[in-house]
């Protein structure tokens, strides 16, 4: 991740954003024995002090808004700084005023509460400190040191910190010229035990993310740390890295955030901006790989109002929707005695405000308990035919009921009238 510049003014002079530096290259590795000398590292690569000459540098004397104060109690700090490559390590050595050493803690967590060397560097949050007893110690947050070196020697002047970083351990890939590093340090002094208060008396941050109560407003994320092909000892000043600035407007012109950016880099987008009846659709230009000063303007999409009414005109839902594009509809409305059919206007691409009524049928009548569905009609209990149903004499299945009781009925009148006579002779 690329730390982007955000400009924070401490005072007329002064703006909060990242820093950027180059990381020369060696031909001959340094040895690694806590001893720090121009002759074998060359000239600092910064020299870090909490005056505001650098602009991603904070210290107890910086207040939560990113502005200096004098009314701290605690030390001035500086530390110089030299970072170094070559195919193997990253190089870093750091050295910094103190006459009177203190570190309790060099075995613990609490490394950092005395004087000691923190960072975050690549993903890798650690801390590194020379204990009272002499010992080097190191603690690990994150990261891995295993193929790494380190030593750090305190002469009653000064501490020196020299760490070689194997690639393997922090970086997945080539290290190449050109190749893009996080880094923020932290130096922490001591004088003494202070019981069961913090014993650091002050700390000094290249970058933020380790240290300090800075508001967000302030914060200025990790410094870009560039490897360059420039030989460690060469004398000559290593070259300015371009910045840019990108400014992101309102569909009216007006600045929304104006931001240094560091060539290559990719700005940071402000939270979408809101216009009344309009939607944000995007940023009109790319703001990644800035290589000028860029200007980017917010689009939006005029909205559409789409309201789903019932059948007597009650408001189901209400949608706004981008000009062209369609209305997600509301579920499927109920009414008794009747069934959903469907809505009485499309709404799959809509151009303006529209109102949608939802549209019914009569539901069919249910039969009431005791009658018969059949595919034609229903029959009653009491055998009446209904409409659209054969009546029963004309049901080829009764007919021979009304012939049997016709042929009874027959004879049984001849059989009285052939009865009669016979009385009668």
């Amino acid at each position: 991740m690329i730390a982007v510049m955000v400009p924070f003014a401490v005072s007329a002079d002064v703006v909060r954003m990242p820093d950027a530096a180059f990381a020369r290259k060696f031909a001959t590795a340094p040895t690694i024995d806590g001893v720090i000398s121009e002759t074998e590292w060359g000239k600092p690569t910064r020299t870090v002090k909490d005056d505001g000459t650098l602009p991603s540098v904070f210290s107890m004397r910086t207040d939560e808004a990113g502005a200096l104060t004098a009314d701290k109690a605690n030390p001035d700090q500086s530390y110089d700084i030299w970072l170094r490559w070559d195919k193997d390590y990253f190089y870093m050595a750091v050295k910094t005023a103190d006459k009177t050493h203190f570190n309790k803690n060099t075995a613990s967590e609490s490394i950092w509460d005395g004087d000691a060397l923190q960072m975050d560097f690549n993903a890798c949050n650690m801390c590194f400190g020379l204990g009272n007893d002499g010992k080097v110690g190191k603690y690990l947050w994150s990261g891995k040191f295993d193929n790494s070196k380190l030593d750090i020697k305190n002469d009653g002047s000064f501490t020196s910190y020299e760490i070689a970083f194997a690639w393997k351990d922090i970086f997945s890939g080539d290290a190449l010229a050109g190749t893009k590093l996080n880094l923020t340090t932290v130096v922490l002094t001591a004088t003494e035990d202070k019981g069961t208060e913090s014993s650091y008396d002050g700390w000094l941050t290249w970058g933020d993310g380790c240290c300090g109560p800075q508001e967000a407003s302030c914060k200025v994320g990790y410094n870009k740390i560039i490897l360059s092909d420039t030989d460690a000892k060469d004398a000559a000043a290593d070259p300015a890295v371009k910045t840019y600035t990108v400014k992101f407007q309102d569909a009216d012109g007006n600045d929304l955030s104006s931001q240094l950016v560091y060539e290559g880099d990719d700005a940071v987008a402000p939270t979408n901006p809101t216009k009344e009846g309009y939607k944000f659709t995007s940023w009109d230009a790319s703001y990644s790989n800035i290589k000028a000063d860029t200007t980017v303007k917010a689009q939006f999409a005029k909205l559409c109002i789409v309201t789903f009414a019932d059948y007597d005109g009650t408001e189901i839902k209400k949608v706004d929707v981008e000009t062209g594009k369609a209305a997600t509809a509301p579920k499927d409305p109920t009414r008794e005695g009747y069934t959903f059919t469907g809505w009485d206007k499309d709404f799959s691409a809509v151009t303006e405000d529209i109102t949608v009524t939802a549209q019914y049928e009569e539901a069919a009548v249910t039969p009431a308990t005791g009658e018969t569905s059949t595919a034609t009609g229903t029959a009653t209990a009491t055998g009446a035919p209904a409409t659209g149903e054969t009546p029963a004499e004309e049901n080829p299945s009764n007919v021979w009921i009304y012939v049997v009781i016709a042929v009874v009925v027959i004879a049984a009148g001849a059989a009285i009238i052939i009865f009669s006579k016979k009385k009668k002779a």
